[in-house]
């Protein structure tokens, strides 16, 4: 079986943790929150994942509006 979790680096400390499970203890924030804390010596750090989401949608999206309008020659 293979893991499909992510696992991430901590910047600070180096230590080797699932993305998932890092998220901070207590936050109000929940789901839509997107800082990651280190279990092991609690430095934080942004989640950057969904921008790369994000611009990737954005980009086929801008691309395609592009065929459309180049299409439409009046």
């Amino acid at each position: 079986m293979t893991d499909t979790t992510e696992k991430i680096a901590c910047p600070l400390c180096g230590f080797r943790y699932e993305k998932d499970s890092a998220r901070c203890a207590g936050c109000p924030m929940g789901q839509s929150c997107t800082v990651i804390c280190c279990p092991h010596c609690g430095y934080k750090t942004v989640d950057e994942s969904w921008a790369e989401s994000f611009i990737d949608k954005l980009r086929r999206f801008i691309k395609w509006l592009k065929k459309i309008i180049l299409k439409k020659k009046y």
